[in-house]
């Protein structure tokens, strides 16, 4: 359970817990993950509608950012709904059928979901990726994703036992935060930090043993939640020192930030010396270091084929049909049907 989440302007809703450069890599809800740039046109509009039960966001008339945009153009107009039980819905009203692979990121699927758990600030691990084929996504295509029972929907011990026997999710019950989790899940850190993985329970037989223990639990039931209502291991009595241990702490801290800038100068100042002397004096190493620096301006300078370097959507691979590209019908109505 969250309580925010963010709607890009690049067709994906992310769930990353703050802005970064690195949102589009994982923890998102992702109908059509490309680099769009609405500001393109007057037409092009971000909406959403709010219900009691579903959160609906339409991009409308959409383009892709100018350095990326396939000879052919187009625009994108398509939907993601969130439904209160956990159903997803996305809706492809009209999607062009070409996009540069300048335009995707990594050269990754477009569509799909993504999660994972956070170890300590900023070191994410990916524990789950549900991603579409670029060819199943169509004008006038609906994909839907039916939610499963999972882990840590379970409130008590009976229920996360008996979610184990039938489902293949390997549920256990940690008595000391009263939480159910097979340990891929946004409070995975939580979880190792009070030895869930060593003190759980995984049958209805067990949970009658530690009925006890929950008599002083203590709930957790955001993935953003305060830390305080953590459960902290006993710790040895603070020591005397304690204050002079944090002073020098700080004074290591600063020391290894104001080192690591200025290396980064030092650096800095060398690629410069290398470019500026290796343009001035050709036919050596410093040149071709010189170029290698300058390439990374370059890469997208070059002039882009109606033949080369695109990616069809809706078009199955091996379809070599010069004359046009025709998207693939799905069956069942063009529903997509996909179970998580």
């Amino acid at each position: 359970m969250v309580d925010q989440f963010f709607i890009t302007t690049h067709g994906f809703l992310s769930f990353a817990p703050r802005l970064h450069n690195l949102m589009y890599k994982t923890q998102y809800i992702a109908p059509l993950r490309v680099k769009l740039d609405p500001s393109l046109s007057d037409a092009a509009t971000i909406n959403y509608l709010a219900k009691p039960d579903s959160l609906t966001i339409q991009w409308t008339n959409v383009t892709i950012a100018k350095p990326y945009a396939h000879p052919h153009g187009g625009n994108f107009t398509f939907q993601i709904t969130l439904h209160k039980n956990g159903n997803i819905n996305f809706v492809y009203i009209e999607v062009p059928e070409l996009l540069t692979a300048d335009a995707l990121y990594d050269h990754e699927p477009v569509a799909g979901l993504s999660d994972a758990f956070l170890i300590g600030d900023s070191e994410l691990h990916v524990y789950h990726t549900l991603n579409l084929d670029n060819t199943d996504i169509n004008s006038k295509t609906v994909v839907l994703f039916k939610a499963k029972p999972t882990c840590i929907q379970q409130q008590s011990c009976e229920e996360c036992s008996s979610l184990r026997q039938s489902t293949e999710f390997e549920c256990t019950w940690c008595s000391s935060i009263h939480r159910c989790s097979d340990g891929a899940d946004r409070l995975r850190e939580h979880w190792n930090t009070n030895e869930c993985a060593n003190r759980n329970v995984s049958t209805v037989l067990e949970c009658t043993a530690a009925a006890k223990d929950d008599e002083h639990h203590t709930e957790w039931r955001t993935s953003m939640g305060d830390k305080s209502n953590q459960v902290i291991p006993e710790r040895e009595p603070i020591r005397s020192n304690l204050e002079d241990e944090g002073s020098s702490s700080t004074v290591t801290v600063i020391s290894t930030v104001v080192s690591a800038l200025l290396l980064a100068i030092l650096l800095i100042i060398l690629a410069g010396f290398l470019y500026v002397y290796g343009k001035s004096n050709p036919g050596g190493l410093a040149e071709r270091i010189a170029l290698r620096l300058e390439s990374n301006y370059n890469r997208f300078g070059k002039d882009s084929s109606l033949d080369e370097d695109h990616v069809e959507l809706g078009v199955k691979p091996g379809n070599n049909n010069n004359n046009s590209v025709k998207p693939t019908v799905n069956p069942n109505n063009n529903n997509l049907s996909v179970n998580f």
